[in-house]
């Protein structure tokens, strides 16, 4: 691994990083990345971040639910993408288990019916069989299960 010049100061970090938290929300895992991206030592990391999350410019928290809200209504990302994405940066599943509760089943199944509806519109294939099985690899890809998809493929596409 090649060794990255000191760019920044911690101090200078510090305050860098506080501004771009006052921007936007980021996690524990992102500040640290920035930090290592900005040449400092990975012992002045923890200190760094220690003093944005006592400030509360850092909390993993706040970001998950940000996070959830922004990926699944805009990028419609299933339950099971999201939870891999937040433990990828750090944030353990039992923290934002109650962003997955039923209550948002509803809706999370309404908007999987409508993705895979406007997804039919863009196949062209003839066969039945490929259309259900493109359709169930599209919505695997965006994270969610294999039940809810099978219960939401538009008719034309179900060849059972």
């Amino acid at each position: 691994m090649a060794i990255i010049p000191r760019t920044l100061t911690p101090e200078r970090a510090l305050q860098r990083l506080a501004a771009i938290c006052a921007k936007r929300e980021i996690c524990q895992y992102d500040a640290r990345q920035r930090l290592y991206r900005w040449g400092l030592e990975p012992d002045e990391h923890d200190g760094i971040i220690q003093q944005l999350v006592e400030k509360g410019f850092i909390d993993d928290q706040r970001f998950a639910e940000m996070f959830v809200k922004e990926k699944s209504s805009l990028n419609h990302w299933g339950p099971h993408k999201l939870q891999q994405e937040l433990r990828r940066r750090g944030i353990h599943p039992q923290q934002v288990q109650h962003l997955f509760d039923d209550n948002d089943k509803d809706d999370m199944r309404n908007t999987l019916c409508g993705l895979l509806q406007r997804k039919l519109q863009t196949l062209h294939d003839t066969d039945a069989y490929q259309c259900k099985q493109k359709l169930i690899r599209y919505a695997i890809s965006k994270g969610y299960a294999y039940d809810d998809i099978i219960q939401c493929l538009p008719r034309e596409a179900n060849t059972d």
